[in-house]
């Protein structure tokens, strides 16, 4: 019975599927540049950063309107901005960033559930899992069921639920402070992980936030978080 004790309370690792795995936000920029390039319209990584880290349906119109963009209605930008991005994740050399695999394979000899979190829709987050072969390390894949997504509180402490933790016990990676701190709403610890396109925001109450994920070593982090 103890050992079903220990082993029911062993934390769970939650963390984003797209941004941290695959550097997503890169493709998106990427693909809208080249979108906004079909019509001669230059736009730079640091515009990125100030106008697109929410999401697309949210940011483009008023986005368009401040390029000039007038090819193609918000909409239909949406559609293809989300399209050709999950076209690149799928693509046969993605890969899983090593520094997240360090510490999916500590967590399943830790014996932690994983959770990865969305905003792809549920059957393409799925088809990226799999194409990814998740299965070697357990993990499950949540696309918030919340409208206002994983910028949600209540997104979080459903997928530590989905995994049989409470959300105290369980650790978030995330790449962006909004996610962030939506994940400590919720009860999780936090580690941020910003990329060059979020490292401007503001991480603050957050457990960890290194320079660069490979600052920290799986292992002794989770100790530390006694997980």
């Amino acid at each position: 019975m103890a050992k079903s004790n220990e082993q029911k309370e062993r934390g769970g690792l939650i963390f984003e599927l797209e941004n941290l795995a695959l550097h997503a936000r890169r493709i998106r920029y990427e693909v809208l540049a080249g979108i906004f390039n079909e019509q001669q319209i230059a736009f730079s990584e640091v515009e990125f950063s100030r106008y697109c880290l929410g999401r697309p349906d949210d940011y483009l119109p008023n986005l368009l309107e401040k390029v000039g963009y007038t090819s193609a209605p918000a909409t239909m930008v949406a559609e293809r901005l989300r399209g050709e991005t999950l076209s690149r994740l799928m693509q046969k050399n993605a890969t899983i960033d090593p520094t997240l695999r360090l510490w999916l394979d500590e967590a399943k000899k830790r014996g932690m559930p994983i959770a990865a979190v969305t905003s792809l829709p549920q059957e393409a987050a799925d088809s990226v899992a799999a194409h990814l072969a998740f299965e070697n390390w357990g993990i499950r894949v949540f696309a918030a069921t919340d409208p206002k997504g994983f910028y949600s509180p209540a997104s979080w402490g459903h997928a530590a639920h989905a995994i049989s933790r409470r959300a105290s016990h369980c650790v978030a990676i995330v790449t962006g402070a909004a996610w962030g701190l939506a994940a400590l709403a919720a009860g999780c610890k936090v580690i941020a992980a910003p990329d060059e396109f979020t490292a401007f925001e503001n991480f603050s109450g957050m457990d960890y936030v290194p320079a660069s994920l490979k600052d920290l070593k799986p292992d002794a982090t989770f100790r530390k978080l006694s997980l």
